[in-house]
């Protein structure tokens, strides 16, 4: 781009050059600037303190052209940055369609039979969670949707705009988290990082246990976020008001389960120096399940008890259906049933370790970070 970056984007430097997407038609514009606006709704509000509660921050985001990341965000004492890999949106798209042409819009779940069984497709549709040697972003994405859509389903299309607008909501609301939670300004003001990046190196500086703690705390908002939005009808899609005819069950019941549909997708997508095993505090994030797992687990806390049982049939179904009628280069089953294992033999999980684990460890440290390092909010 000829334009003069504002100087918080040049922190952003080492993740590629930032994305010129001027030249985007109108009809794909909207995947692009979706995220952008959430981004910029969720950070707007912050003031540079208390004590100047009528202070902006200046704030800037931008898409980055480097594909071996997903976000970043930076909180100096007057601003605040953040950029997103240009790709991400490219990515959710193209896995919602192929999802959501394999879910019911009648119940929100995965199609399953008469007897309420998962229907097992004869062919496995591709997640495909990369976007590799982008040079020309604007070109380049209009050629790849070209070719997505020559070949890809034309079932519950707009299912799969719903799930992409809760997709780009999660990814820019947990980016935002970690500023908000004061998790940029400690990381840059205690370990000297330029930014707070999820998928870098630079993670690598803090402790395994506290690094994954706060994917844990970020997620949990974001998640409590999420279900405010959709039962608030926050969200740009129409569905987050009024949900369409065809469907069967109660409004709260369908959106949850579109929404646990979103994360559960989300997770194939990640990229990170992620953890091979559960509870294996020796990398920055956790295995991409156990993350999920960790998120249903905050969702069903946060929810009814009457809810509980459809949380889990729901996560399950979905979880079964990403393993069975999809290929990702990032299965889970074997890890699943190592621990449905390990559980039944010798009664521990490991999954349930590491929730103990960061979940104690998100309750000594998350208020100390955000009362420390946070933006201010008002009336928060």
């Amino acid at each position: 781009m000829t334009e003069t970056l504002p100087p918080i984007l040049e922190a952003f430097g080492p993740y590629g050059p930032v994305a010129d997407l001027h030249a985007l038609a109108d009809d794909v514009r909207l995947l692009w600037q979706l995220p952008m606006r959430y981004l910029h709704d969720a950070v707007e509000p912050a003031r540079a303190s208390q004590q100047e509660p009528e202070t902006p921050l200046d704030s800037s985001f931008a898409y980055v052209v480097n594909g071996t990341f997903n976000a970043a965000i930076r909180h100096e004492e007057r601003a605040v940055g953040a950029c997103i890999f240009v790709g991400v949106p490219l990515v959710a798209f193209r896995a919602c369609r192929q999802i959501a042409s394999r879910m019911d819009l009648r119940t929100g779940l995965p199609l399953c039979d008469d007897a309420q069984r998962l229907v097992a497709f004869p062919s496995q549709l591709p997640l495909e969670p990369e976007w590799h040697g982008v040079h020309d972003p604007s070109a380049q994405a209009m050629e790849e949707l070209a070719r997505f859509e020559a070949t890809a389903p034309s079932e519950n299309r707009e299912l799969a705009t719903f799930l992409f607008d809760i997709a780009m909501r999660y990814v820019t609301m947990h980016e935002t988290m970690h500023f908000v939670l004061g998790h940029a300004r400690f990381c840059q003001s205690e370990l000297g990082l330029d930014t707070f990046a999820d998928v870098s190196d630079e993670r690598r500086a803090l402790d395994p246990v506290l690094s994954q703690t706060l994917e844990f705390i970020a997620d949990r908002h974001t998640v409590a976020g999420l279900r405010t939005d959709l039962t608030d009808g926050r969200l740009y899609h129409e569905w987050c008001r009024d949900t369409p005819p065809e469907v069967t069950v109660e409004p709260d019941v369908w959106r949850r389960r579109v929404l646990v549909a979103a994360l559960a997708l989300v997770s194939k997508l990640w990229k990170g120096d992620a953890s091979w095993q559960f509870a294996e505090f020796t990398h920055a994030y956790p295995h991409p399940y156990e993350r999920v797992a960790w998120m249903l687990s905050g969702l069903v806390e946060m929810s009814p008890p009457t809810a509980r049982a459809d949380l889990q049939r729901c996560f399950a179904l979905t979880l079964a259906t990403l393993e069975r009628n999809f290929t990702s280069p990032l299965p889970y089953s074997g890890l699943m049933e190592d621990d449905l294992s390990a559980l039944r033999v010798g009664g521990v999980s490991q999954l349930d370790r590491s929730y103990e684990v960061v979940r104690a460890k998100a309750i000594e440290v998350q208020k100390v970070l955000y009362r420390t390092y946070g933006p201010y909010y008002p009336g928060v």
